[in-house]
């Protein structure tokens, strides 16, 4: 945890001064980052790509935050013993194409998974467009 006034826990006052000027000694940068990794305040949905769990959703993912901490969970996190990674990833994206196919990353799936998730998107869209389903049948 990072107290608010460095005057309460650094060894003396220059340091003190120093960590008042909003300035982080790199250690404690790192574990803050890895503590909203360990909270699943920010969530891993592919390999490259994480979402944090603050702010706004966007319009229709208002539940999409809460699902992927659940499948973390499901998972071991955040014991590391315990953590089932590629079993976790797998799922991710799995719930990723079936409920947020506009989130679901290419590069984690097989080409069959890759082909459902082609249809998933492309049946999202004309809901969400039916100016563009009626386009497509027309050309």
């Amino acid at each position: 945890m990072i107290d608010d006034d460095p005057y309460d826990y650094c060894e003396n006052d220059k340091e003190a001064e120093w960590r008042n000027e909003a300035g982080w000694a790199i250690s404690d940068f790192f574990e803050t980052l890895k503590d909203q990794f360990r909270e699943l305040h920010f969530i891993p949905i592919s390999t490259e790509k994480v979402i944090a769990n603050y702010g706004q959703d966007r319009p229709g993912e208002e539940d999409m935050r809460p699902m992927l901490q659940e499948i973390y969970r499901e998972h071991g996190w955040p014991n590391l013993n315990q953590y089932r990674k590629e079993e976790c990833l797998k799922a991710v994206q799995k719930a990723l194409v079936e409920h947020y196919p506009d989130r679901a990353d290419y590069r984690e799936l097989n080409d069959e998974e890759a082909k459902d998730l082609d249809a998933r998107i492309k049946a999202a869209h004309e809901k969400r467009y039916p100016e563009y389903a009626e386009a497509a049948t027309d050309a």
